[in-house]
């Protein structure tokens, strides 16, 4: 079987076979719609060098940027002691004041056992401090005072600031509320107790400035304490057992009589 082709350049009739055709049909383009069109589909392999997005794995490192690896800042904190770490928050919280509410929200809320760990420690600290003289530890000159100055501030900040922690209704959630009452007389028997316990200096302006401050405002704490009770039981209906009352009442006299 042949194939024949008009209009050649001798005007005569030129065969081909379908070998030769098949030779036409790789080296050129067909017409799709010509009758002789046959369907080849051409496969052009991606060079070796292209990944799945064309970029070569050379291009591809050199576009991105070089990572540090992470600070493991998890192991970083533990070898801190706590004043690293507590300059470490305050400069935080300095350069970055919006920072305050993520970082209370973080804060574990102060108890009766941690609350009275803190002030142990402070009150032991400042024992240590007093200076001896021949007659043993000196606790009453204005050589002693100013020598624990520093260690009498903490222990009045930390009191004085735990006294509104305990004793303000507002800073007790919803769901801890219940807890006031137990908590406010608690703290403040054991802070009491503690104030009781801080030496009487030479100078009364150096007992004004520690203890004096300190009893007026544990004294203002009782007051809240019982007004904010009085008004659980009268409004809320709440109802306290006679040996719960009577053990803040004998403690609230013994401060008054010490």
């Amino acid at each position: 079987m042949t194939f024949h082709s008009y209009g050649s350049a001798a005007g005569s009739p030129s065969v081909q076979t379908p070998k030769s055709r098949k030779r036409r049909a790789e080296d050129e383009d067909e017409d799709p719609d010509s009758d002789s069109f046959t369907p080849i589909k051409r496969f052009r392999p991606l060079p070796n060098t292209l990944t799945n997005n064309g970029i070569s794995p050379q291009q591809n490192h050199q576009t991105q940027p070089s990572q540090p690896p992470p600070t493991h800042i998890t192991r970083l904190l533990p070898t801190l002691d706590r004043t690293q770490l507590l300059q470490i928050l305050t400069t935080l919280l300095s350069n970055h004041p919006t920072l305050e509410p993520t970082i209370t929200s973080l804060i574990p809320r102060p108890t009766l056992q941690t609350t009275t760990t803190l002030l142990t420690r402070l009150e032991q600290t400042l024992t240590t401090s007093y200076p001896y003289s021949k007659h043993g530890p000196d606790t009453t000159s204005d050589y002693a005072f100013n020598r624990v100055r520093p260690h009498l501030q903490d222990l009045k900040e930390v009191i004085t600031h735990h006294i509104d922690h305990y004793t303000n209704p507002s800073s007790y959630p919803q769901h801890l509320s219940h807890e006031y009452s137990a908590n406010a007389f608690g703290y403040l028997h054991l802070a009491t107790t503690m104030v009781h316990r801080l030496p009487t200096f030479q100078s009364e302006q150096h007992n004004l400035e520690i203890k004096g401050f300190l009893y007026d405002k544990l004294g203002e704490g009782w007051r809240a304490a019982a007004v904010e009770v009085g008004r659980k039981v009268k409004e809320e209906g709440k109802i306290f057992g006679a040996a719960v009352v009577g053990e803040w009442a004998r403690n609230l006299n013994m401060h008054t009589t010490a």
